[in-house]
């Protein structure tokens, strides 16, 4: 499960701001390098804001916290984070 935090948030028990359903959700993971999340939201989806956290799954099953501080728009409207 995705869940979107508030950028002050310090409790990570709960769901969050709201639960997400992304179009897509990458974590990349390099052996000492990159350890990145990109999340791919709905045009109409606007609730994700610089700075936000978001509680993802990674590859080893665990949910990792991810601050966003890069927004881009694809050819489709849709926002990457």
């Amino acid at each position: 499960m995705i869940r979107l935090y508030d950028r002050k948030a310090t409790d990570f028990s709960t769901n969050g701001i709201k639960v997400l359903q992304p179009i897509s959700c990458i974590v990349t993971e390099e052996i000492n390098g990159d350890y990145s999340l990109e999340i791919t939201m709905p045009k109409w989806d606007t609730s994700i804001q610089n700075e936000s956290i978001i509680s993802a799954p990674t590859p080893k099953n665990e949910n990792q916290l991810f601050r966003l501080y890069k927004t881009q728009i694809d050819a489709l409207g849709n926002n990457t984070y």
